[in-house]
């Protein structure tokens, strides 16, 4: 659905376009994503898949600061209505 609409061949034009470090870019991307489809597992695994291609030779340490970027840009601007933000409060005690 993304690749019909465009959006990836946008967030490829970015991507090439911006000169921005690829953590930085697969954060937004991932925040992007997030707030276009409303799911956080989506955006992960949509994100990973954009950026796989390019990350593929990073070492292992890079590897997994990517993944964190891509976590933590999918759960960017969550709402308290949001699944995420019920187990977060469960799982800290706080609910």
């Amino acid at each position: 659905m993304l690749v019909n609409a465009g959006i990836s061949a946008t967030i490829g034009r970015i991507a090439v376009g911006t000169h921005s470090p690829l953590i930085l870019l697969a954060w937004l991307i991932a925040i992007a994503l997030r707030q276009a489809t409303g799911s956080s597992t989506v955006a992960t695994t949509t994100t990973a898949g954009i950026v796989a291609p390019v990350v593929s030779g990073l070492a292992t340490t890079h590897d997994s600061l990517m993944a964190f970027a891509i976590g933590a840009g999918s759960v960017f601007f969550c709402h308290v209505s949001d699944a995420a933000s019920g187990w977060c409060a469960s799982t800290s005690g706080s609910s």
